[in-house]
């Protein structure tokens, strides 16, 4: 059984995840349903240590109220067990419709991320704090229609192991499928286009059917994102559009300067595919996404490439013919003189 936490009873567990237990429990004194979430953690110093920080920035998340973003009410901890009280949302988390529909409508897919990108616009504007685990299951849909974010601040910090390079680093943890690069690289200086990538690799699962590098779960899945790719949405699904399709890209470039600048361009991008307007992908200075081209687009840049690889002796060719005429040409002309 749980550690009793003063002033909240249990009501029955909603959610055992990598970072928390989650219940739904009631605030006594105010007869309101809430979410009760016991953070988990191995009882070593450094990680009370690292949970007394997270509690730290629970407490500038208490300050931000939007609705778009699951409020927090209280935290704190409890013989030895740290917690947070959320408001309870009744409504139904991406990742459960996920399991129902495998892929969502177009129209709601870019209506769900318009709500997030206004949220974590505001998250970042007000506070200057980054998610770090977005996904389906930080995604709320509730009843009234805006979806929403929760889990903000819960982050934490771990030391993974890169397998291939033997190199031990600390990284901000998110869920591997949905990690930035730049987050697996353990990159000190992370902010929201951490958050952009993972919104991406989120859209890419609601429009596929498939969560990112699909088939593994583990540590490994999260070092794919540094060089590995994707298949693109349209070739999973040709019912994707273009437009879909290279917003889904361009949020999931490995280097975080060639995405979006901002969250307001972000939302920009994401009304231009809602308009059906023409949308181009951002150039970037040789950088990569982890989505694929189109198959069709691969296969015209291949054809391109051969063209190029055959032109030198196509040139060639072509000058020894136009040297036969010239010489032809020269031997009729002056033959005809001295006739």
């Amino acid at each position: 059984m749980e550690v009793q936490i003063p002033g909240f009873e249990y009501l029955e567990k909603v959610r055992e995840g990598g970072t928390a237990t989650t219940w739904k429990a009631e605030q006594v004194i105010l007869h309101r349903p809430v979410y009760l979430k016991i953070l988990h953690t191995d009882g070593s110093k450094e990680d009370a240590e690292e949970l007394d920080r997270v509690l730290d920035t629970m407490k500038r998340v208490a300050a931000l109220k939007l609705k778009g973003l699951v409020e927090v009410i209280d935290a704190g901890v409890q013989e030895g067990a740290f917690y947070v009280v959320t408001e309870y949302v009744a409504g139904t988390p991406l990742v459960d419709l996920l399991q129902e529909e495998k892929w969502l409508p177009e129209r709601k897919i870019l209506s769900i991320a318009q709500s997030i990108a206004r949220t974590l616009d505001y998250v970042w504007g007000e506070k200057h704090l980054f998610h770090a685990n977005i996904k389906p299951d930080t995604i709320l849909l509730p009843k009234s229609g805006t979806a929403m974010v929760s889990d903000l601040g819960l982050a934490r910090t771990a030391k993974i192991r890169d397998e291939t390079t033997g190199e031990t680093r600390v990284i901000v943890l998110g869920t591997p499928n949905y990690m930035s690069p730049e987050q697996v690289r353990g990159s000190t200086n992370l902010d929201y286009r951490t958050d952009i990538y993972s919104l991406g690799a989120t859209l890419y699962h609601m429009a596929t059917g498939c969560p990112p590098f699909e088939g593994s779960w583990d540590e490994s899945t999260m070092f794919r994102h540094l060089h590995e790719q994707i298949p693109n949405p349209r070739d999973v699904r040709p019912q994707i559009s273009i437009g879909l399709a290279s917003l889904i890209t361009k949020m999931m470039m490995k280097d975080f300067v060639d995405r979006q600048t901002s969250w307001a361009e972000v939302q920009a991008d994401i009304k231009k595919v809602r308009n059906a307007k023409i949308y181009l992908q951002k150039e970037g200075s040789g950088s990569l996404s982890t989505v694929k081209p189109p198959a069709a687009e691969r296969q015209n840049a291949a054809s391109v490439r051969r063209r190029r690889e055959v032109s030198p002796i196509a040139n060639f060719i072509n000058l020894l013919k136009w040297a036969a005429i010239i010489a032809l040409w020269l031997y009729v002309t002056y033959d005809l003189i001295m006739f």
